[in-house]
């Protein structure tokens, strides 16, 4: 059984704004699951912007319903000795973000679940739609766990009330 090919991120750049949109030029409502080969070209696409002199910004985004659907269960599923290796390449991104050169938003227009959205909360900034989309830790309710990395990453980021609702509420009001 083979794992289908993994939507490919691309850059665009405004001026002095780089966009990093996360699924397949052209294609709207591409899930953005963490592949690997989506990892390795997430990564080189910042190794571009990196090299960059002189002032810029980052934004991270998607078309569509999507902004991330997180870790690829399938490719786990199918790759299990590989698990350990493959969280650490996903905390390697969300780590780079956080310590990233420059200011970095991520526009979430549509669903940032569980890796997804730890994804957005890695960044300076995020601006999320009220009308549309999730941002979720679904693994929560199917007794997942998340690195303490993670855990605290999103401690620091979200307002402490919506740490104390339930995880994967899916109304605007956890996030006020």
């Amino acid at each position: 059984m083979s794992v289908l090919s993994p939507d490919m991120p691309y850059l665009e750049r405004d001026e002095n704004v780089f966009i990093l949109n996360f699924g397949n030029t052209g294609e709207r409502d591409t899930p953005n699951p963490f592949h690997p080969d989506w990892l390795d070209t997430v990564n080189a696409l910042l190794d571009e912007v990196e090299a960059h002199t002189g002032p810029c910004a980052l934004v991270t985004t998607a078309t569509g319903k999507f902004y991330s659907t997180g870790l690829d269960t399938a490719w786990i599923l199918q790759n299990t000795d590989q698990a350990n290796q493959y969280i650490d390449h996903v905390e390697t991104l969300f780590e780079r973000l956080l310590i990233f050169p420059m200011s970095t938003t991520a526009a979430v227009v549509g669903h940032a679940f569980g890796g997804g959205a730890i994804l957005a909360a890695a960044h300076d900034h995020i601006v999320i739609r009220e009308d549309r989309g999730y941002f979720c830790l679904p693994g929560i309710t199917i007794g997942a766990s998340y690195t303490p990395g993670s855990i605290a990453l999103l401690a620091s980021r979200l307002p402490t009330r919506t740490l104390h609702l339930p995880p994967v509420d899916d109304t605007a009001e956890s996030m006020r």
